[in-house]
């Protein structure tokens, strides 16, 4: 099948192969059929066919059927598309001609020498003057023109018969489109002058339009103070002009001078009816809504009377007023552009809704709002419940992720975590202290000390003695024998030279014995006093004296050497001294001289020799007083004179110990000095090794390495120290789980999670706040999670102190609001600040948003406001009216009706009048508080009431409308131009 669709989407349908000029005819006709016009008779061809063409219509085309009411359809839908087209024709023309008048005006002033009596025929100044309303009407109906043209020739050359007119559009069929035509231009005429107003006013303001004054300056203001309002009230006044005039011309001929009248007065009398039946209509719709109690409802009274309140209670107005000149009108343009102020809050809180009062910043507002919410809370918590809400969920998300427990367990477990470091490093440290003092410890007891000592100077000594022996066995001189005869006169001799006194200093029974060997026996054999090898007495030849040994000669000398240190190392005592030792020192120079002179230079050396020997064995080990002496000295029974304990002790001074090192230098005798030595120290501190180590620095210095062991004990005691003192300090301040601490960590633990506001209270009261914040999470590291943790504590007392305590002012969801002023000085205390900036140290940013949160809110409502306003409800009372008609005043008036004083007809008015005026009373007072809520709670709503009721705007909106004048000043001119209804209709319907 083959389709083709018409204008209106009607589709046709063909057989395959059907001839193209076929279906073109088919869709002509069918064109023309629906848009009810025919061809004329010079193209239709004998069968009847549109287009001159016998055309054969295929039996398998199927006819178009016509059920009517689409054709209805479509009829009235290009009824509607020719009514608008002719109403915008208008409308442009109206328009043109408003543009053209000033040009027209001056066009026609030479007709107006007509008026002269014998004057006649003076014509325009041009028949078309550039720029008249004909000049631009043209211009502007160009385009039309071009697209109709356009569209005329594409039909034509796709075989249709449909054509449009260009500018002057379709022409009007009917009365109806007649008055579209009419009121499209004067809606047309209205919006050159109401545009150019609009525009005016955008650029120059309501002051600007104020200052420039005049007729065009206030319908400049009128635009200016309320565009939408001006606009509309022009369209509505040009619409009523257009109809009203476009009555007139039904009734009258347009085309003649005396239609062009009614024309003009139609649209005068139009333009009042339209005004009147606003009035009419307002009013009617108080009655209405006044009986039906639509709580909607609102007039231009209590418009006014919510306006007239918000100017009384504002300190914005009452700062306007001018006590020298009170009657001056008052502009709320300073109100309006305070209530239009962008809120701080809303653009950070959303959902956030800011009152009136808090967009203007106006107190005496708020103190209206308080009352208002006192007499009807409902609207106003509300709104608070709404913002209350709004600001927990907005903070919500300020609120940190963690508990405040995360900080206490962070706390908690570096403390256990130092606590128990330091525990182990006082337990090494112990030990170490141990290990260097045992190595400064004496090993030994003091007997065993002695003991070693004795033991080694014995061993020395017995040493010394075997080789004083040896020396002795080597010379050989003890068995010499000798004639004793020289000895015993030399001593003789000796004697002799001697005072009494001073033989009392020497053993003279000791040295008068050796003298006898030398003298001759007269009785017989005498004993010799020396015992042979039998053990019997060696007698002594009477004749003379025997040879004796030379042992009696070197015996008495070491007797009499003897004595002589005896002497000397008492010189001061009563028997001995200086005297004895001289007399002793002659004695044995005697007795040496004799042992000399009987040994040859060979005997005499090694004597000599062995003599040394017995004197480095005396100097070593019998010297009288000395520490070596005293502790090998035995008493008779051969016991020790020195308790072992005491001898290691003999040694600890520094010349003692050199000369038992000189007599005895053995390393048991060095283990055994070291050991008493270290054990006069104390090893118990630091210091008192120290001063060990100084007092006994001579003696340690014998010992190679033992200072720098007592310097490590000292070290070692006193990092043991430090580590003691470090677990108690950490005890001390950081305390344990059964004693809490007295430094912040402490203190901080010393709570449960339960009491995270006690905690950080106690951060808070510290002497530096920000110290001990920092203290804090420097403890444990600045720990992601336990900053956290600290600024949920943080915020836990924030919330504490910051919310409201109001019972009343708690939200139905049982949220206790915020109160900004609590928040900005709990923020702004230098303590909490201190806190706050060490806890935010790393997103500063993020606290500077909570602080600008608070700044923005302190400045909005978010709780009941408590003031006085002015008489808020007073008005409402005032406006209620008379009370309702009483019985009693029914009655009343019937009975005047009976007696005929008053007619049935003035009564039933009168009591209608009376009750309508008290329903529309109530209503309005109703009205009146639900209209002043809705502007405290709602700035847009204050701003329109302020901006309609403004004095100094009241009387721009109250202003008749202007622009649909432009209009009826052309026809005027018009009306003036014309010489005769001829000339008028000629013209008219050229047009």
């Amino acid at each position: 099948m083959m389709e083709a669709e018409l204008f209106d989407g009607t589709v046709l349908e063909f057989p395959d192969g059907t001839d193209p000029a076929v279906i073109q005819r088919v869709v002509k006709e069918q064109t023309l059929k629906l848009r009810g016009g025919t061809q004329p008779e010079d193209q239709r061809d004998q069968s009847g066919v549109p287009g001159g063409v016998a055309v054969a219509t295929p039996t398998a085309v199927q006819p178009v059927e016509d059920d009517g009411w689409l054709s209805a359809i479509m009829s009235g839908l290009d009824y509607a598309d020719d009514t608008a087209a002719i109403g915008l024709t208008g409308a442009r023309q109206g328009a043109s001609t408003v543009l053209g008048l000033p040009v027209d005006a001056v066009n026609n002033l030479p007709r107006i020498a007509n008026l002269i009596p014998g004057v006649d025929g003076v014509g325009p100044i041009s028949e078309k003057p550039f720029l008249g309303s004909e000049y631009i009407d043209a211009i502007m109906g160009a385009p039309t023109d071009l697209a109709a043209s356009g569209y005329n020739a594409a039909a034509e050359a796709v075989g249709s018969d449909s054509r449009v007119a260009g500018s002057e559009g379709p022409t009007p069929q009917d009365a109806f489109q007649r008055g579209a035509h009419r009121i499209g231009r004067e809606v047309g005429a209205a919006a050159v002058p109401v545009g150019g107003a609009m525009f005016a006013a955008g650029r120059m303001g309501v002051d600007g339009a104020r200052a420039m004054g005049g007729p065009i300056g206030n319908f400049i203001e009128s635009a200016a103070v309320n565009p939408a309002a001006f606009a509309g009230k022009e369209a509505t006044i040009a619409i009523g002009a257009g109809t009203g005039a476009a009555a007139a011309n039904e009734l009258v001929d347009p085309s003649t001078s005396g239609g062009q009248l009614a024309d003009l007065f139609g649209a005068l009398a139009g333009a009042g009816i339209t005004g009147a039946a606003g009035m009419l209509a307002r009013g009617g719709r108080d009655v209405l809504s006044a009986f039906s109690g639509n709580p909607h409802y609102a007039s231009r009274v209590v418009g006014d009377n919510v306006a007239d309140t918000l100017i009384r209670n504002s300190d914005v107005m009452n700062r306007q007023v001018d006590p020298s000149n009170l009657t001056a009108p008052l502009d709320t343009q300073a109100l309006i552009d305070a209530i239009r102020q962008p809120s701080q809050a809303e653009k950070l809180v959303p959902g956030f809704r800011a009152s009136t009062a808090d967009h203007a910043a106006d107190a005496g507002l708020a103190s209206l709002e308080a009352a208002r919410a006192r007499a009807n809370p409902g609207p106003y918590r509300q709104r608070a419940d709404q913002n209350a809400i709004a600001v927990e969920e907005t903070i919500a998300g300020m609120r940190p992720d963690e508990t405040p427990a995360a900080l206490r367990d962070a706390l908690a477990i570096e403390r256990d975590r130092r606590m128990n470091e330091a525990i182990m490093g006082r337990q090494d440290a112990e030990l170490a202290a141990a290990d260097a003092v045992r190595r400064v410890t004496p090993e030994s007891t003091a007997a065993q000390r002695g003991n070693v000592v004795r033991t080694e100077l014995e061993t020395a000594r017995d040493a010394a003695r075997q080789r004083t022996e040896d020396a002795y066995r080597e010379a050989n001189v003890a068995g010499l024998q000798v004639d004793p005869a020289p000895l015993a006169q030399s001593l003789d001799e000796a004697v002799a030279g001697l005072t009494e006194v001073e033989r009392g200093l020497i053993p003279e029974a000791m040295i008068s014995r050796v003298q006898r060997l030398g003298r001759p026996v007269e009785d017989g054999p005498q004993a010799t006093g020396i015992l042979d090898a039998s053990g019997n007495p060696i007698m002594r030849d009477p004749a003379g004296p025997e040879n004796i040994a030379l042992k009696e000669a070197t015996d008495l000398k070491s007797e009499l050497q003897r004595l002589q240190r005896a002497a000397l190392a008492d010189p001061r005592a009563e028997k001995g001294g200086r005297n004895a030792a001289r007399v002793l020192g002659d004695m044995i120079k005697t007795v040496d001289d004799y042992i000399g002179s009987n040994l040859t230079p060979e005997q005499q050396a090694a004597l000599d020799t062995a003599r040394g020997a017995k004197f480095d064995e005396a100097e070593a080990f019998t010297r009288q007083g000395d520490p070596v002496a005293t502790a090998l000295a035995r008493n008779e029974g051969g016991m020790p004179k020195v308790r072992d304990d005491r001898v290691a002790g003999l040694f600890v001074d520094p010349q003692s110990m050199n000369r038992l090192f000189a007599q005895a230098d053995t390393p048991a005798t060095r283990r055994a000095i070291r050991d008493e030595v270290l054990s006069k120290g104390d090893t118990s501190s630091a210091e008192r090794l120290t001063r060990f180590s100084q007092d006994y620095a001579e003696q340690l210095s014998r010992f190679p390495g033992l200072a720098d062991e007592i310097a490590a004990a000292a070290r070692a005691r006193t990092a043991e120290a430090g580590a003691r003192e470090n677990v108690t300090r950490m005890e001390r301040d950081l305390g344990t789980d059964t004693q809490p601490g007295r430094g912040t960590v402490g203190r901080y633990l010393q709570f449960s999670d339960a009491n995270a506001e006690r905690a950080i209270n106690e951060v808070m009261a510290a002497k530096d706040p920000g110290k001990a914040a920092d203290e804090l999470l420097t403890f444990v590291g600045d720990d992601a999670t336990a900053v956290q943790g600290a600024r949920a504590a943080f915020w836990k007392k924030l919330e504490t102190d910051s919310r409201s305590r109001n019972e009343n002012a708690t939200t139905e969801s049982g949220i206790a609001p915020w109160v900004p002023r609590k928040m900005l000085a709990f923020l702004d205390d230098p303590a909490k600040r201190a806190v706050a900036e060490r806890l935010y140290k790393d997103d500063p940013q993020h606290l500077a948003d909570i602080r600008t949160l608070a700044n923005a809110l302190r400045s909005v409502n978010t709780g009941a406001k408590v003031g006085n306003a002015t008489n808020p409800s007073g008005t409402a009372l005032m406006m209620k009216g008379q009370p309702p008609v009483t019985l009693a005043e029914v009655g009343s008036k019937g009975y005047q009706a009976q007696t005929g004083r008053a007619s049935w007809a003035y009564i039933g008015t009168y009591l209608a009048g009376k009750l309508a005026r008290g329903y529309v009373g109530r209503q309005r007072a109703k009205a009146f508080e639900l209209l002043l809520d809705k502007a405290l709670t709602d700035k847009d709503v204050a701003a329109s009431l302020l901006m309609e009721n403004n004095p100094a705007n009241r009387a721009a909106l109250a202003r008749k409308a202007k622009g649909w004048l432009g209009n009826e000043a052309a026809t005027f001119v018009d009306l003036m131009s014309e010489d005769d209804d001829e000339t008028n209709r000629a013209i008219m319907e050229d047009r």
